[in-house]
């Protein structure tokens, strides 16, 4: 068991080694990101009509505390559980019933379109 542990540290400082060694052969190119010339004009050209941090106003005061929204919203939702649809007590219309009504709708209708005007 011992001589595992050994045998993994060795390797692990070896496969270490070898990776920084790696990473010195490596010549990366140098980029400028911040010091480019267009960068630098274009800083000195920011438009000055912008307000500064410290122009900001205050902030709100009269805010509701986290406790008070959840209390709020608790509300609501109680509100919205307790709700019961109201049932309707109209019994339903018979065939007929529904007959005559839908023709007495029908010439609610007709009569109405009789006053447009005619294109």
């Amino acid at each position: 068991m011992r001589k595992t542990v050994q045998l993994y540290l060795r390797s692990l400082l070896v496969l270490a080694s070898f990776s920084l060694a790696s990473c010195t052969t490596v010549n990366m190119p140098k980029i400028d990101f911040m010091g480019s010339d267009a960068f630098s004009e274009d800083v000195k050209n920011i438009d000055t009509s912008i307000p500064d941090v410290d122009e900001a106003p205050p902030p709100p005061t009269d805010v509701r505390s986290t406790k008070e929204w959840d209390k709020s919203a608790n509300e609501m939702i109680s509100v919205r559980d307790n709700y019961v649809t109201p049932i309707s007590s109209d019994e339903p219309l018979s065939t007929k019933e529904f007959e005559a009504e839908f023709e007495d709708k029908k010439n609610k209708v007709q009569a109405y379109k009789l006053d447009d005007p005619v294109e």
